[in-house]
C-alpha cells in the first residue's frame, strides 16, 4: 500500500533507567500490571532476553481489540538500555499493515527516565487510525509498568 511510516513517542517514567529496564525485561511484569488486557507472555522459541526470541502475548480481547501478537526480540543493547521488536503475526500485521517494528531506548532523566519509542510500520490500507491505537496502547502499558512497580 504504501512506504513504511514511523510514529514516536517520549514517555517520562518516575523510575531510574536500571529499574525499569529490570521491569520490562521481565515478560511477566506486564501480566501483573496491566489490568488484565494482557492474559499471557510465553516464549514461543528461545531465551527471553536474546535475540531471535520469538514470544506470543495472548489478550482479554473485551479490552484489546485482538487476541494475541507473536513478536520476536531483533535487538537488545544493555549499556544503551535499549530494545527492538518485530511484530512477526496477529495483531495489527496482516489486516491493517504489512510490517510493523518497534524500538525502545531508556535515558536518564532527573530522578526517572525517558523512554524514547519508535514504531515503523507499512501500511496495508489507508488509515493510521488502528496503528494510533496501538501506539496509545503501547504508552499507556509503561504507564501502568511503572504504577505497579512503584506500588511494590
Amino acid at each position: 500500500m504504501g512506504a513504511p511510516s514511523p510514529i514516536s513517542r517520549e514517555i517520562q517514567v518516575a523510575l531510574p533507567p536500571s529499574k525499569l529496564w529490570e521491569a520490562l525485561k521481565d515478560p511477566q511484569m506486564l501480566v501483573k500490571a496491566s489490568n488484565q488486557a494482557v492474559v499471557s507472555i510465553e516464549n514461543v522459541d528461545g531465551d527471553a532476553a536474546t535475540v531471535g526470541n520469538t514470544r506470543m502475548v495472548k489478550f482479554n480481547t473485551d479490552l484489546v481489540p485482538y487476541p494475541f501478537i507473536k513478536e520476536e526480540l531483533t535487538m537488545i543493547d544493555e549499556s544503551t538500555h535499549t530494545i527492538g521488536v518485530s511484530v512477526i503475526e496477529g495483531g495489527l500485521v496482516g489486516t491493517q499493515v504489512s510490517s510493523l517494528k518497534w524500538k525502545l531506548t531508556l535515558k536518564p532523566e532527573g530522578e526517572g527516565s525517558l523512554l524514547l519509542w519508535s514504531l515503523d510500520y507499512e501500511p496495508k490500507v489507508p488509515g493510521t487510525e488502528e496503528v494510533d491505537k496501538f501506539a496509545d496502547g503501547f504508552v499507556a502499558s509503561i504507564k501502568q509498568v511503572e504504577a505497579y512497580v512503584l506500588s511494590l
